[in-house]
């Protein structure tokens, strides 16, 4: 098996090991770097464990680890190598307050190692303490002059601090160094827009245009520009060519209805509002703008001036920065797109858009604590909320934490009583821990919300089966029938239940048949038809069947021990030994692989006692 870093691990083994060979360069004493880089190799065989098993940490020697931070007679460099290893340490057990408080100790031991300012930078982000991000990023750059991406960073922490006229120096620095640079380009647009210099907003973002014609960031805040400084044709163009790229952005639309507005074009404008509510039900700005235009009012002209003063073209950069937080995410720099997002909420933390956005983000990098963490703190009143309560479900059933993932579901049906999809997950969840009354009682629930839905009562069948209320689900598996004749589902079970208890063998054929018109290479079907001719004692019949089952790709553990059942009452211990072998090696069924464990003994059994008598005669 070969071992790969890949996801958050291996993002966070890639700056470490880019902080030891830093480290490295400052001549830091053998026994310590080697120590540093014994545990980036420990971590690096964390990172494959923790794909398998979430949650393992890093082991380090700790006492080792003291010796190093601590001891008097160590140089200082050393001292920051023990500082960064205890972090690194933390960082892999997600725990960013020891993380940030070692960097920090590591960068007061030896301050001219930039890897490890861009680290507590970093770090900092993540705790909210913005202004002591910039601090760092600003001494990184003081060291680096030529580091493009320090000076990015550090322009983003300044649009969060609000500090825009830094913040404009900063990409017109960037742009010197590399007059090309898209996010400099974008950024810088949407700050000369927010301080009111629409000019040249415009002109930094017809150069952004010009060089990504197809970029959705670039020409809709280039549109925007143009509509702050009046250019309403040209805005529109712009806008337009934007929906071409992307037309699910409701504040697209919501924009474009503005300038529909601006040029006396209401019937449109009213029509781009619609579009904006339809991608945010919650857009309230649309909502009112609409009741504007649609009045039958004579004082309407004086009213829409009235409102147009309240209509602010100008960019939000920070909700530019969320963007290029996002193109990060769709390009794959999730730990890019994390750094983004977490800028953006540290200025803002109510945006549980971007907070959801930031816990897909952990996810992608592997971090089910930080996915759980941000999905956990998105709010209830957000249009999210029922997505993030549904994710951090899964997440923590993936941590085995099946309490708390009940709980999450729970939460969402609190808000959303009626949520179709917590009501399944809800279920689904009962029925992993055997939790059945409960499942049933929210099935029930599934049925009162939609009595007419076949499915939802064909589920509810389902657990009274696998609870043991067998009458139960027979008399709902005909209800399901009777509401929908060609539920083959339901048909082939009703017809499975009978032929399994040996009742009305006729009418569960008739039943399986029907399911088979519907769905004639269904291997659990074929295995139905094939249980109707073994309780009429057809084996060879039913082994034609069986077989024909696996080969339409029916490997059901519980179709290869059907297979089995059947030859060995044709004879075939051999053949029946290899299906109860294969049907054993597939189940997940602790209970049914013992079952399966018996009926090989039992025929390994008969074997050797044959041997025996054989071996007897003999002598």
């Amino acid at each position: 098996m070969t071992s790969s870093c890949t996801g958050r691990s291996g993002a966070e083994i890639q700056r470490a090991q880019v902080s030891l060979r830093a480290l490295g360069a400052r001549q830091v004493s053998f026994r310590v770097l080697s120590a540093l880089l014994a545990i980036a190799f420990v971590t690096s065989g964390c990172a494959t464990s923790r794909t398998g098993a979430r949650g393992s940490r890093a082991k380090v020697d700790e006492p080792v680890l003291a010796e190093l931070v601590v001891r008097p007679q160590i140089s200082e460099s050393d001292r920051a190598g023990g500082h960064f290893l205890a972090a690194v340490v933390a960082r892999f057990d997600n725990d960013y307050v020891t993380a940030t408080r070692e960097t920090a100790r590591a960068v007061a031991a030896d301050p001219k190692v930039p890897r490890l300012r861009a680290e507590l930078a970093e770090l900092y982000v993540r705790s909210g303490e913005l202004r002591r991000a910039r601090e760092q990023a600003g001494a990184l750059i003081a060291m680096q002059p030529e580091d493009i991406e320090a000076r990015l960073f550090a322009a983003r922490v300044d649009i969060a601090l609000q500090s825009y006229t830094q913040a404009i120096a900063g990409y017109q620095q960037v742009l010197k160094m590399d007059s090309d640079n898209e996010e400099a380009l974008v950024l810088l647009g949407a700050l000369y827009n927010r301080v009111g210099q629409p000019e040249h907003a415009v002109e930094v973002l017809r150069r952004a245009t010009s060089l990504s014609p197809e970029s959705f960031i670039a020409n809709f805040g280039l549109g925007k520009a143009l509509a702050a400084a009046g250019q309403y044709d040209d805005a529109l163009r712009s806008l337009r060519h934007a929906a071409r790229l992307n037309a699910s952005i409701a504040e697209l639309h919501l924009y474009t209805g503005f300038v529909y507005d601006r040029l006396g074009l209401r019937k449109k404008a009213i029509d781009s509002f619609n579009r904006a509510i339809d991608f945010n039900p919650q857009l309230e700005q649309a909502r009112r703008q609409i009741g504007t235009l649609e009045e039958d009012d004579p004082n309407l002209d004086a009213k829409l001036k009235k409102y147009e003063k309240l209509v602010d073209f100008a960019e939000d950069p920070l909700v530019t920065c969320a963007k290029i937080g996002l193109i990060d995410f769709q390009r794959g720099d999730y730990m890019r797109a994390i750094t983004d997002f977490h800028i953006v909420l540290a200025a803002r933390p109510s945006e549980d858009e971007i907070r959801y956005w930031l816990a897909l983000a952990y996810d992608k990098v592997g971090d089910t604590d930080g996915t759980a963490r941000e999905l956990a703190a998105v709010s209830p009143q957000a249009p999210r909320y029922v997505d993030a309560r549904l994710f951090l479900s899964s997440i923590l059933e993936e941590k085995d934490d099946l309490n708390g993932a009940v709980d999450a579901v729970k939460q969402l049906l609190v808000s959303a009583p009626d949520n179709a999809d917590g009501l399944r997950r809800l279920i689904a969840l009962y029925r992993e821990q055997k939790r059945y009354p409960e499942a049933i009682a929210t099935a029930q629930r599934l049925v009162a919300l939609d009595p007419t839905s076949d499915g939802y009562l064909y589920g509810l069948a389902w657990l009274y089966d696998e609870s043991g209320e067998k009458e139960k689900s027979i008399a709902t598996l005909k209800k399901v029938i009777e509401m929908n004749p060609k539920n083959a589902d339901a048909l082939n079970h009703l017809g499975y239940t009978w032929a399994e208890r040996g009742e009305n063998i006729d009418e569960a054929e008739k039943l399986i048949r029907r399911a088979l018109e519907l769905h004639p290479d269904n291997a659990a079907i074929i295995d139905s038809l094939a249980w109707v001719y073994y309780q009429r004692g057809n084996y060879a019949q039913s082994v034609r069947e069986l077989e024909k089952a696996t080969a339409a790709g029916g490997r059901d553990p519980v179709i290869v021990e059907h297979l089995g059942d059947v030859y060995l009452k044709v004879g075939r211990d051999v053949d029946a030994d290899r299906s109860y072998r294969d049907a054993a090696a597939r189940t997940e069924d602790p209970e049914q692989r013992r079952k399966l464990e018996r009926k090989i003994h039992e025929i390994r059994s008969r074997w050797s006692g044959a041997k025996g008598a054989v071996a007897g005669e003999g002598r």
